[in-house]
């Protein structure tokens, strides 16, 4: 909405017409209700795990804090695009179907994301993988997936909480900018720059 308001006044303005818009319409651009910088603990994960009556949504709460993934990714995951490797670990392949010229030029359609055997929450993903017999593994809307994280949480997190947390804690953990940008599905390192923190280093040897 807001890049069409700006779009249209443009336009009119090129005609030389003054645009109504300006003056007349107030746009309100989207907002969250909740603090989008809150960090997801490991007791706030177990929290929302004992909550959850079924394991779909154990599932979705335990993908949500490992991956860091758009809930419109979730919602496209079927079970092929997981498969179990010799060594036990879980390959799990995310697709973002993003339309747009500027959306392909920033946004990572397909990336690849494992998920070891001792990591937290891997029974809860493998076993609910496992056993699925269907095709989408969650035939969940956007909608109904922050509905169910809002319910598990007690209203204080969205999914996208998640996301923020994952790429935090990754950087903390020493993620290169590429690292994160592939975790995230970006191509703009800018994107990751709210994430990254100078640090003091000492070379054994500089040419």
């Amino acid at each position: 909405m807001y890049l069409f308001r700006n779009g249209l006044i443009r336009c009119l303005e090129v005609l030389n017409k003054q645009s109504p818009l300006r003056k007349n319409v107030r746009v309100r651009m989207p907002k969250y209700s909740k603090n989008i910088n809150l960090l997801v603990t490991n007791e706030m994960v177990q929290s929302m795990l004992d909550k959850a009556t079924n394991l779909r949504d154990k599932f979705l709460v335990a993908m949500l804090n490992f991956s860091g993934a758009r809930p419109d990714e979730l919602t496209r995951l079927r079970k092929k695009d997981m498969i179990q490797r010799e060594d036990g670990c879980l390959e799990i392949k995310l697709h973002t179907d993003k339309l747009g010229k500027t959306d392909q030029e920033f946004v990572i359609s397909d990336r690849t994301l494992t998920m070891k055997p001792d990591m937290q929450f891997f029974h809860i993903v493998y076993t609910y993988w496992a056993t699925s017999n269907d095709d989408f593994l969650l035939s969940l809307t956007v909608r109904r997936i922050e509905q169910i994280i809002a319910q598990l949480s007690d209203g204080q997190l969205i999914p996208y909480n998640f996301r923020h947390s994952r790429l935090t804690k990754l950087a903390r953990m020493g993620a290169t900018i590429d690292q994160l940008m592939y975790w995230k599905g970006a191509k703009d390192p800018r994107s990751v720059g709210a994430y990254l923190r100078g640090k003091r280093v000492e070379f054994d040897k500089i040419e």
